[in-house]
């Protein structure tokens, strides 16, 4: 018990110092394409393409940045997509007929029901203390790694793609790792079995879902080398004027996300914000910052070794 409690105020500890780190960006350096913008937290609508409804009121592209879902509140999806944020670092993308509801949009408890469709989550970054999780009927899955998750409600099967999840029921209880999945069909005892990551990989929803992840990752390059020309949205995120979405900056130097492309923070560029210094100093502060990053310069173990094809371009709006 005790563990946990040390578990969730450090968590706490580390998105809380990610509020101030933004505060500290954008108090201190003027920025004149500051966006009207909500802030950015578990059940924020990220992107929208095609037919895309909130408790039946239509939704566009241009709803980005005003609409958050609310505890009980329904996101669907006719011929479309939408992608929904959870906890910092996790992107939550809808396919076409689909239907969730938030159930908890805590920044350290987020959970999403799907009713209805298929949806794939992918988690580049998991805070340990957070509990991120998906329900589908009587059940739960409970996301223990950095991952890619897919959850059918048609086939009443949940996937890992990568990673490891805890999948829960009233009287069942199983741990499923990589290439693993789920029949709900099968009753309330959980049986693990193999399959094809081919079933998932060639699904449109996947193939939405890496494009967005791959634009995602270029323009969080190009915010970390500019980082003045943005604004902190809430701890773990950043507003893109430029994409009209909100983009991803890790509580660390950088990771891979499970598509394979590189996220980077403002840190490893060496980078010095505003008039106050170095706004990442906030995460280690609190012994929750990079490592290898010290005195404000980023050491980076080897160097950065790109995985995607000869990587990113990253241009320079200024």
């Amino acid at each position: 018990m005790r563990a946990q409690s040390k578990s969730t105020t450090r968590l706490l500890m580390v998105l809380l110092a990610s509020a101030a780190l933004g505060l500290a960006q954008t108090s201190g350096y003027p920025n004149y394409n500051q966006p009207n913008h909500n802030p950015a937290g578990p059940g924020a609508v990220n992107y929208v393409e095609g037919e895309v409804s909130l408790n039946g009121q239509p939704l566009s592209q241009q709803s980005v940045g005003s609409i958050t879902l609310a505890p009980g509140q329904d996101l669907k999806t006719g011929n479309g997509y939408a992608e929904v944020l959870l906890t910092p670092g996790s992107f939550l993308r809808l396919g076409n007929g689909s239907e969730i509801q938030l159930e908890s949009a805590g920044l350290a408890n987020a959970r999403v029901r799907l009713l209805s469709g298929s949806g794939l989550l992918e988690v580049d970054q998991l805070i340990k203390g957070t509990d991120l999780s998906i329900d589908m009927n009587r059940d739960s899955a409970h996301v223990l790694k950095n991952g890619l998750y897919d959850f059918d409600d048609s086939a009443q099967a949940v996937r890992v793609l990568d990673g490891k999840l805890k999948v829960d029921s009233a009287v069942s209880s199983k741990e499923i790792g990589k290439d693993n999945e789920i029949l709900f069909a099968n009753g309330d005892t959980f049986k693990k079995t193999d399959f094809s990551a081919s079933l998932v990989k060639d699904t449109p929803l996947y193939t939405w879902s890496q494009a967005r992840s791959h634009l995602e990752a270029q323009e969080n390059l190009t915010a970390a080398q500019y980082a003045n020309n943005y604004v902190a949205a809430g701890p773990g995120w950043f507003w893109d004027p430029y994409m009209n979405f909100y983009g991803f900056w890790p509580a660390s130097a950088y990771l891979y996300s499970p598509f394979g492309f590189g996220f980077y923070s403002p840190a490893f560029f060496g980078y010095y914000g505003g008039y106050y210094g170095h706004p990442w100093h906030y995460y280690g502060g609190l012994r929750a910052g990079y490592r290898g990053y010290v005195g404000g310069t980023a050491h980076i173990a080897g160097g950065f070794h790109s995985g995607f094809g000869g990587g990113f371009h990253g241009g320079g709006r200024r």
